[in-house]
């Protein structure tokens, strides 16, 4: 591999769970790292909602919109004081133009489909020029595709992540861990509506507790089991985010791999 760490100390990394469409819902996450710890700032099921946690304005209805990167980066600058060194996304992207699968998804699936943890298939529509144009925005701004080529540790770098195999490293999962709420019917077939949501809210407290050990002042309430499937959503979007941003710190740490090539990389924490 032609990748090779870079040195950093510390900083900051804003984590994103974007919809793979202009009107799904997205999770958001900010956490700061030093040499010898991880920091929560902020956590919203939303852009929008995640502006306005740091600006001290009530919450907006939660709903999906592409994300506007210049607002997302000004408000995780003012909530941690410093610049934005990465932005880890849980969506493919690419230096190049794509409609299919690309090396990056190729490989990841090879690496971890005994775990279950295969990626999904990109197409035209999906992300399709939606996720293109979140990528160009960040791009403008000073944040490049990390390829596999790309020095870990980096600064400005877009970096690709995907949960499943994060998770899988986070907790020592033998195989993909069951967390997704709209799964949770196909998951567990024949189970009784609030037992299936209790499994679900039980796995995410394992997440939360695991993620809790790495990352100082973690706060993500768990949702109540009797909660809509939107609120439920809402939780798993945001969980992701922070997933994300601790995968992307794992980055500018030097302590991830890539799955990839020049031209797209998928980043797993080792």
């Amino acid at each position: 591999m032609s990748w090779k760490a870079t040195r950093i100390s510390a900083g900051a990394v804003l984590g994103l769970d974007p919809a793979w469409t202009p009107h799904g819902s997205s999770g958001v996450a900010l956490l700061a790292y030093d040499a010898h710890s991880i920091r929560f700032l902020e956590a919203a099921p939303s852009y929008r909602a995640f502006c306005a946690a740091i600006e001290g304005r009530p919450c907006p209805k939660i709903e999906g919109m592409p994300p506007d990167a210049a607002a997302l980066l000004e408000a995780a600058r003012a909530r941690a004081g410093t610049a934005i060194d990465t932005v880890a996304i849980d969506m493919p992207v690419s230096r190049i133009t794509f409609d299919a699968r690309r090396s990056a998804d190729r490989l990841l699936t090879k690496a971890f489909s005994s775990f279950g943890a295969s990626t999904h298939s990109p197409n035209a529509e999906r992300p399709g020029a939606h996720g293109r144009g979140i990528s160009d925005a960040f791009r403008r701004l000073g944040y490049d595709v990390a390829t596999a080529e790309t020095a870990t540790g980096k600064p400005g770098s877009l970096v690709e992540i995907y949960p499943h195999p994060a998770l899988i490293r986070l907790m020592n999962a033998p195989y993909r861990l069951t967390y997704k709420a709209q799964k949770q019917y196909k998951c567990w077939r024949g189970l009784p509506l609030k037992e299936r949501r209790e499994r679900i809210v039980a796995i995410w407290s394992d997440i939360v507790a695991a993620l809790a050990t790495r990352i100082d002042g973690l706060r993500l309430p768990l949702p109540d089991c009797n909660a809509p499937l939107s609120a439920l959503k809402q939780f798993e979007d945001t969980l992701d985010g922070v997933v994300s941003a601790w995968a992307g710190i794992a980055f500018m740490r030097s302590a991830a791999t890539p799955y990839g090539d020049e031209t797209a990389a998928i980043w797993v924490p080792n």
